[in-house]
Formats: structure tokens, sequence, C-alpha cells
């Protein structure tokens, strides 16, 4: 049946590469020369992966001369690349899911969009994922999306081993438990094929922004896993059926048909048995000297013409002869009880309570603030004239030439003679205005301050194992080979009797089966809390009343009653504004009953109510 599954799926991806499936170029294919981007060198342990990854065109250089190793890996980028690996499939017209998201014929995004929710490849994800039906492409994405995303496309192309919930996450992975409950099984298959590492504190960190870098590992080596499963799926259906393959053809697989280092599940197990089988009875050697017990082959022997392995039959054969009794052979009949693990779940501290100190700057605000007045200023008003100056004295004589002449004769002795030349003259005065001059003066309205927050400490709660899984074998009586009858250890193993055979009724308790959620306790809140300052107070000596800016009224209200009126200052704490503290919503963790323990009751076989004997 596997062969035939197999052999439909290659005949589906012929038909997909050979029709309608394939429509173009994988994107800008160029071959990625050594030292071409300044961020990826040769001697990065990732350089070959980035390289197979610009080299099929698959993911696009941020520059010409920049790859963009370390920048975030965002969801356009992301869906593009794994569309291209498809081969640009054709996608048919269909709704519009995203708002943000140009549909149009020539736009790679729109295609690729409409091919990932047709192979639901979002599937598993987280329900906030989209949100306000955008799809933000270029929002950045974490480790474990990318990684759930690549799982759903491996799944669509038959790639996941189907027996991945039988594997546990490596126990030195330190933040194992950080993984979302919807990638465990996605990063579960990750790790298993090292798509993923694990960094030198033991962490994986799920939760992170994933690089470029990091995502062309994990591509590249998803491609490498593909190929080399499609090579073993084409080697087998092209083996003949009765043909059986020898053990060093196979050498890609271990005994338990496990495909080395990719931790999936290999070839089928021929249906032609690949050991020989010990004939039942030896043959008789030519030569009686030699020892008469056969011996096996080192090499398997021609293909038989039937398998020689005897099918068990699906229902147990019962004797011809069902009351005809035979004596027993007992043995000890050892059954294997499997104990689950045992543990509980326990409150475990995430993160100290602490102090959060905010510092807030000091509040204030600009006014004008008056430097000067306003003023008037009286300004001469020049003009150039002939005017006489005194030789003597340099006074100006003008209209009284004469007579300062003979003053200077009289008084000193001097010639009094003058000289006739062009000075500035004040002929009057203007007034002249200037306005009131101002500055910007910062005022603070409230010195800086120091704020502490308290935050209470905050716990998970942790699965603790008490006791690990284990398997417990136990005698439980004795059992004949031959007929399949069982009975009690104190029973007379030489007394046969007569079995009066009932049905075999066991009950079988099934624990309580659910899983844990988040659940919200308390929405998000802002609180107010009011801001106070000490500031000098005017307090009414009769009725303590703060009376701050309405003294004289207050006072003249208790005079007209006749009390006495007064008032002193004193210092008291007055609110000046409020301080918004946003408080996050509270979650924590609920067990969730998904179905109620129940007991089954099942009918095992028969048994003898005489003697505790049981049969299929």
């Amino acid at each position: 049946m596997k062969r035939k599954i197999i052999a439909a799926l290659i005949a589906t991806l012929a038909i997909t590469q050979a029709g309608i499936g394939f429509t173009g170029n994988m994107g800008k294919v160029h071959a990625m020369n050594p030292n071409q981007y300044t961020d990826v060198v040769s001697t990065n342990v990732n350089y070959s992966y980035i390289e197979k990854m610009v080299d099929e065109g698959i993911m696009d250089a941020e520059t010409e001369n920049e790859f963009g190793a370390e920048k975030a890996m965002t969801r356009q980028g992301l869906l593009t690349a794994l569309y291209r690996m498809e081969k640009n499939p054709l996608v048919l017209d269909g709704e519009n899911t995203f708002a943000d998201v140009d549909y149009k014929a020539d736009n790679e995004l729109g295609r690729a969009l409409k091919w990932a929710e047709n192979s639901n490849l979002f599937a598993g994800l987280n329900e906030g994922f989209f949100t306000e039906n955008k799809f933000e492409a270029d929002k950045s994405l974490s480790k474990q999306e990318v990684v759930q995303i690549v799982y759903n496309y491996a799944s669509k192309k038959g790639i996941v081993d189907t027996n991945m919930s039988n594997i546990t996450l490596n126990t030195e992975v330190k933040d194992a438990d950080t993984v979302a409950q919807w990638a465990k099984s996605s990063m579960k298959w990750a790790l298993v094929n090292q798509f993923v590492d694990v960094d030198k504190e033991q962490k994986i960190n799920p939760e992170k922004e994933i690089t470029k870098e990091e995502t062309a590992k994990i591509l590249a080596m998803y491609l490498d896993m593909e190929e080399r499963i499609e090579n073993e799926r084409n080697l087998l259906a092209t083996t003949p059926q009765n043909t059986p393959v020898s053990n060093t053809e196979n050498n890609s697989t271990t005994n338990d048909n496990t495909t080395q280092g990719s931790g999936q599940t290999g070839t089928e197990t021929p249906e032609i048995p690949l050991t020989p089988i010990e004939p039942s009875t030896p043959v008789e050697p030519e030569n009686p000297s030699i020892p008469l017990i056969p011996l096996e082959p080192s090499t398997p022997v021609e293909k038989p013409s039937i398998p020689l392995i005897p099918l068990e039959p699906s229902i147990p054969v019962e004797p011809e002869n069902p009351d005809k009794p035979h004596e027993h052979h007992w043995v000890d009949n050892i059954v294997k009880i499997e104990h689950p693990e045992e543990g509980h779940y326990e409150k475990v501290l995430v993160k100290d309570a602490w102090d959060e100190v905010i510092q807030h700057e000091e509040e204030g605000h600009w006014e004008k603030v008056l430097v000067q007045d306003a003023w008037d200023e009286e300004v001469p008003i020049y003009e150039l004239q002939w005017r006489d100056i005194c030789n003597d004295c340099g006074a100006d004589i003008t209209g009284n030439t004469l007579q300062h002449g003979k003053d200077h004769a009289l008084n000193d002795g001097t010639t009094g003679g003058y000289t006739t030349k062009q000075v500035e003259v004040q002929v009057g005065t203007e007034t002249v205005h200037h306005e009131a001059v101002y500055e910007d003066k910062w005022i603070v309205d409230k010195e800086a301050w120091t704020e502490t927050i308290h935050h209470e400490a905050v716990y998970e709660d942790k699965w603790i194992v008490d006791k690990e899984a284990w398997t417990e074998e136990v005698v439980q009586g004795q059992i004949c080979p031959d007929c399949g009858a069982t009975r009690e250890e104190s029973e007379d193993p030489e007394q046969p009797h007569e079995h009066h055979w009932i049905d075999n009724i066991v009950k079988i308790e099934h624990p309580e089966e659910g899983h844990y959620e988040k659940v919200l306790i308390q929405d998000a809140w802002d609180e107010e809390v009011p801001i106070y300052e000490e500031q000098i107070r005017h307090i009414c000596n009769n009725c303590n009343k703060d009376i701050t800016g309405n003294e004289n009224d207050h006072m003249f209200e208790h005079l007209a009653n006749g009390e006495l009126a007064g008032w002193h200052e004193d210092v008291r704490n007055v609110q000046v504004g409020t301080d918004i503290i946003h408080h996050e919503a509270v979650y924590e963790n609920k067990w969730i009953v998904d179905k109620e323990a129940w007991t089954e009751e099942v009918v095992q076989g028969q048994i003898c109510p005489d003697c505790g004997a049981t049969r299929k």
C-alpha cells in the first residue's frame, strides 16, 4: 500500500513539473563569488548555505555588496523564498485575504500568499499572528514562527516523520520550556535535523527575532534533506517487489529503518525477508563425521520462491477438540506494566520582585520676561555750516569776531585772529522711541524628581518530575505456551480439569486528558497616582481650612458669625498633578480538561472462573 502511495506522489510531482505547476524562473539567479558580500565571508560557518540560497535564486541580497546576514527575516522574504523553492507554481484567482497586499497578476508576493494559503502553510501558528486582516509583509519573524512554517511546507511535501510525537526536546536545551505549545512538534523536528543551533548557554531562543543567515541555513539544510529522501523513495519505487535488497546496497539506513542524520523514516522493510530462515529440520550431511548442527550462512541465501517467515494468525487457533484435556506445561507468565511519569506542578520563580527607578526630568515652560522698559531717546540733529573759529582759543566766534579779537588783545596780548571753516553744528533734537525689551526665560513648574515603582515577583507553573516513567516486569501466575491457558501458582500443576469459559472483562482506567493554557486573570489597566509637593499654605486658626488666596473673605465670614478670625502659615503636601502607571495584563497557566477520566470495560479473551485460567 505504501509503495502505491509513494508511486502516486512521484507521478503527481512529475505532472506538476511537466504541466501547469511551473510558470517561470526562480528569482534573480546568479553565481555568488567568494567575498562578494561584505557581511558574508567564505570563512563563515554558514557561507555554503547562503551561497546555495543566492545561487539558486531563492533568497535576494539587500544590495549588490551586502547580503544582509544579520538583518531580520521578514514575512515577505520567507514566503517568496518558499514560493521559489516550489518553482513558482501557478495559482488560481481567489479571495484577496489581506487588505495591505497588492494582488496584481505580476506581483510575486500576491501569488506567493495565495499559494501559501492554499497549501495551509500558516497552520498551527499563534492566533495573533495576523491582526486586523493585514499581512504586514515587512514584519520580522521569530525563530519558532519560521520553523513552524517550514515544518508545514515539509508536511505538505510528505517529508515530515509521522512519529515526531514520540521524540522529546533535548533535556540539555535549557529554554525548551519557552517554546510555544503550538510550535513544540515543529521545533522537535528542527532540532532532530539540526536546522536550529544551540548557543553556548545551551539555549535555542525560540521567541528571538530570526536573521536572514539563520533562515538561509534552515532552508538549505531542508532542501538537502528533501533531495536525499526523494532519492531514497525513487530507489524504492524502482526496486522490484520480489527482489530482496541486500544490506550492502542500503547503507543509508540503520537497522531500525531510520535515515541517519535526518531524523526521518527511511525505506520500508522489503516484504521478502533479508535474512535466511533456519530450517526446522537439519539437513543430513554427506559425511556423518561432520557435526549435524547446521551453520547459519554468512551471506543471505538466494531468495526462496515463497516467504519463509510464517504469518501469525490474527485470531488464535482453537484446539481441534476443546473438551479434551491435555497436560499443561507451565512457565512463569511475565507481564510488562508501563508506569507513566509521576510528578506535580509547582510555582517557580521566574523573576524576583524588583523596584523600577524612573528619573523624571524637570518640568516647566518658557515665559517672556521684561528686561528694560520702553524709553524715549533725545538724539541731536547736526548740519555743516561755515563758522568763524578763533585761532587762539578755538572758540566759535561767528558774529562776534571783532569783539573776541579785542578781548584777546586786551587780556593776553594775542592778535585774536580767526579762521572760517565748515563744522557740524547742532541745529535741533529728534525724539527716538524705543520699545520695551523682553527675553525668553525658563520657568520651573516642577523640580526634577525620582519615582520608584515596585513590581511583584513573577511566577509560572512548572512540571516537576518526581519519578521517571518506567517499565515493571511482574510475574502474574503461570501460562501454558501450548494452549495459552493461565493459572495461579498455587494450583495443582498435575490435576487437569475441564474449563468453563466465560468472557474475561477487564477494566481499563483512563486518566484525565487535557492541556495547559494561558488564561487572563486581569486586564491591563492604567492607575492614576497623585503627585504631591510641599507648599506654604494659609490655614484658618478656627476651622483649619486651607484658605490660601481667600484669606479676607474667609475672615469676614467668621467675624459675621461672631467668631474670632485669624490664620497662620503651614507647610502641607498639595496635589499638583497625577501620574499614570500602566500595568500589563496578568495571565496564569490553567489546566483545561479535554476529556474526563473514564473507565473502559474490554473483553480480553476468556477466563475459567474455577481455576482462573485464561485464553484468547
